[in-house]
């Protein structure tokens, strides 16, 4: 974009974003010092590069110290300009790459301090409400303090046994992926990895009143994908009932005692706690692979 004055130039920076203003220091009604200010309440990121004349070095100085990002002599002549403009567009480049790197760093350490608090709420019984409060707004996770969620424990049925430890973890991170894709326009959820092959979810329904059996189905959306996409099978085992934060241990403890009844046969399998009538065997008459 290109601006006859200062005034002109304002005008335009209320309408578009700007990166790069290149402007003359002296200039009749405003100057460019004061072009700088105005553009930086607009654009605090943007670039200011200032063209000067021999006798401008005071104003030059206060330019700098302003914040601004280079400055020309109008006698250097436009090969300088375009070096200038190009060292900027460089510097914003190398800034965005910073930036996102860093986002890219917070988000990781978000979800590992978040993973770690989960494990805490699923193993530990002795955490108050107070405490898991706190937690929650500190940690600003998608779930709500206020309302329930279920509880979903998944387990690889068979490893493939070339697999490295490596490759066991990146398939891990591949099953929470495609969760996550199947649950995040109903659902809010967290999934924490135990046990080397094991996996538990926290699902909390945008729907306040959806039922159980709309997850279900969800979860066996998920196991199909995992069977298509990775060639491994899980198997899942959901609680009958939303618990609140409180009662997760207890739960949690519940599920992973009755998944020792019909995990590990490498055959995958979806089932309620509560279908536990249908399957509630003596221990003598377990079949092999039947127990953990």
């Amino acid at each position: 974009y290109k601006s006859k004055n200062a005034f002109e130039a304002i005008r335009m920076m209320q309408k578009y974003k700007m990166d790069i203003v290149l402007t003359d220091i002296r200039m009749p009604g405003m100057s460019g010092l004061e072009l700088q200010q105005k553009v930086l309440e607009y654009w605090p990121r943007c670039k200011v590069i200032f063209l000067t004349g021999y006798d401008d070095f005071n104003y030059v100085h206060n330019a700098i110290r302003n914040g601004a990002q280079d400055y020309i002599m109008k006698t250097e002549g436009y090969e300088k300009i375009l070096e200038a403009i190009e060292r900027t567009i460089r510097g914003i480049q190398d800034e965005m790459q910073s930036k996102h790197y860093l986002e890219g760093a917070k988000k990781e350490l978000k979800q590992s301090l978040w993973q770690e608090f989960v494990r805490e709420i699923l193993f530990r019984d002795d955490i108050s409400r107070e405490a898991i409060g706190v937690q929650l707004r500190k940690l600003e996770l998608p779930l709500h303090q206020d309302r329930p969620f279920l509880i979903v424990i998944g387990q690889i049925d068979r490893w493939n046994e070339s697999y490295s430890f490596s490759d066991r973890s990146l398939m891990l991170y591949a099953v929470k992926n495609i969760a996550e894709e199947y649950l995040e326009h109903t659902a809010q959820s967290i999934c924490v990895v135990y046990n080397d092959s094991r996996m538990a979810w926290l699902i909390q329904p945008a729907d306040v009143n959806c039922e159980i059996g709309v997850i279900h189905q969800f979860i066996e959306s998920i196991q199909h994908a995992c069977k298509k996409t990775l060639t491994i099978t899980i198997s899942c085992m959901m609680a009958s009932e939303y618990v609140t934060w409180e009662g997760a241990s207890a739960k949690f403890k519940k599920l992973n005692q009755l998944t020792a009844y019909r995990f590990g046969s490498g055959e995958e399998a979806l089932l309620n706690e509560r279908s536990f009538s249908l399957y509630d065997m003596k221990p003598r008459e377990w079949k092999p692979g039947e127990q953990l």
